[in-house]
Formats: C-alpha cells, sequence, structure tokens
C-alpha cells in the first residue's frame, strides 16, 4: 500500500477514536476534548496516539463498568 494511503487511513482511524473518546466521557465532554488535543500536541506518530487513545477508551470502559 502506498505511503500516503497508510497515512490517510491513520488519520480516519485517529479521528473516529478521537470521537469516541470524547464520547465516552459524558460528565464533562470538555475534559476528552482537552485529552486528544493533549494527545495530539504529545505524540506525533499514529501507532503511538492509536495505542494510547485506546488504553484510554479501555480504562474508562472498565471504569464505568466497575460502578
Amino acid at each position: 500500500m502506498d505511503n500516503s494511503l497508510k497515512e490517510l487511513a491513520a488519520d480516519m482511524v485517529l479521528a473516529l477514536l478521537d470521537i469516541m473518546v470524547i464520547l465516552q466521557i459524558e460528565e464533562n465532554p470538555l475534559i476528552g476534548i482537552a485529552l486528544v488535543a493533549l494527545l495530539k500536541t504529545v505524540t506525533r506518530d499514529h501507532s503511538i496516539r492509536i495505542s494510547l487513545i485506546l488504553l484510554v477508551l479501555v480504562l474508562g470502559l472498565s471504569r464505568n463498568h466497575s460502578s
């Protein structure tokens, strides 16, 4: 696959994961927006950002499930 297509696919996945993080933090969506903005500024590598966002989603879901 072409490198630009890989980057485009990674950008689309990141956009969907960003939306999921914002929607998951129901109590205060501003925290989700701030978290997404922080992740975008701290990490430039797509695979690291995807991993961190998935970690946030898993931890958030486990926190909601245990409540």
